[in-house]
């Protein structure tokens, strides 16, 4: 309701979403569709750029991580990475606090295994500088040599290294 509370109250003219969702009263371009099950996300939301009940022109095509080694290589320099090193990270931060996130000690446990399973890759905890005392208290839990990264990286920098690491998972570099 909030997410559609904000730009009725600022008067924006269009403001589009699915009958399915408790915020349908606040808008006026109504998808009836609100269902998922039988389609993916990406087509879900897509949707929304068409007028309501009109077909989608085509299929949509899934999203696809890019590389881009040398956004890697500069997020990594800047923020005291090697280069070459494996690396893990993790994210424990949630906008809405602790009801939205894991516990402290889960992601420390998680951040102790990774670090016996992989001994060479370097550990980080990333989000926003609120953040920061979260990732204190898991290294603290861990026992481990953590990289408390967070309020140190740009959205930018982040993403560069979530998209090298899922790239590698994958098998995609």
């Amino acid at each position: 309701m909030k997410s559609a509370l904000a730009p009725f109250l600022a008067g924006i003219p269009q403001r589009h979403g699915h009958r399915g969702e408790g915020r349908y009263l606040l808008l006026n371009r109504l998808h009836q569709d609100g269902a998922t099950k039988d389609r993916p996300m990406v087509e879900f939301y897509a949707q929304l750029a068409f007028e309501p009940g009109s077909a989608m022109p085509g299929p949509i095509p899934n999203p696809v991580l890019a590389r881009d080694a040398a956004r890697e290589r500069a997020a990594r320099q800047r923020i005291g990475l090697p280069a070459a090193e494996p690396l893990i990270v993790l994210c424990p931060g949630a906008e809405y606090g602790p009801a939205k996130r894991w516990p402290a000690r889960h992601f420390a446990a998680l951040a102790s295994l990774a670090a016996a399973e992989w001994p060479e890759a370097t550990i980080a905890l990333i989000g926003s500088a609120k953040d920061r005392p979260l990732a204190t208290e898991i290294t603290a839990l861990s026992g481990q040599d953590l990289r408390n990264l967070c309020g140190d990286t740009s959205l930018a920098e982040a993403i560069a290294d979530c998209e090298a690491l899922l790239c590698r998972g994958m098998g995609m570099g």
